[in-house]
């Protein structure tokens, strides 16, 4: 397991939950039909990105740290507290998807692979294992300049008014998991497989 990452100031005020919807709600997902089609895939967007990007493909951790679980999560997640690792997917030079994975220490605990992954991209893990459950979706159209995402894209010259994002959740053997997705403009460069 990583240490506490110095990736940037960690988010500490959650004070504006996002409007997440299930996707037959009106306005819950893009009218693009190529990125409605990549939000709404159910299966792993790991291996969907490495289809679409070859050799081009690549993860890079941001890092690993205790934060405070969204206000909207809290049903979602046990506890007030989890760990958050942060990921960023590129196809080339292109930013594509930053996701963020909240992991309540309950879960880490009776689940000790979570703490080993490392660069590992988390959907090849998970697809390794049987008996994982996934919610449905939920979206949301989200400024980037939220709490939970700004992490992702400091460093970048990414700024969109507005991104995408999805979230769902994992039950393991342990418990829950959380995985938000935020995808960005760099996404429509990819080949749509």
């Amino acid at each position: 397991m990583t240490s506490e990452s110095p990736l940037t100031a960690r988010p500490v005020n959650f004070a504006e939950p996002l409007a997440w919807l299930p996707a037959d709600s009106p306005g819950a997902l893009p009218t693009d039909p190529g990125l409605r089609a990549w939000l709404q895939d159910s299966g792993s967007l790991t291996s969907r990105l490495r289809a679409a990007c070859g050799a081009g493909f690549r993860l890079e951790l941001l890092g690993e740290a205790a934060e405070p679980v969204p206000t909207d999560a809290r049903g979602l997640l046990d506890g007030d507290e989890a760990r958050a690792r942060r990921v960023r997917m590129f196809c080339g030079d292109s930013l594509c998807v930053c996701a963020t994975t909240l992991i309540p220490r309950r879960t880490l605990a009776g689940d000790p692979w979570l703490e080993a992954l490392g660069d590992r991209p988390l959907g090849d893990a998970l697809l390794e294992r049987g008996g994982i459950q996934r919610s449905p979706f939920e979206f949301a159209r989200a400024n980037p300049a939220h709490p939970l995402f700004t992490p992702a894209l400091e460093g970048t010259d990414i700024r969109p008014a507005w991104v995408w994002a999805r979230r769902s959740r994992f039950r393991l053997a342990a418990g829950p998991l959380l995985i938000y997705e935020i995808f960005l403009p760099g996404l429509t460069r990819c080949r749509n497989p």
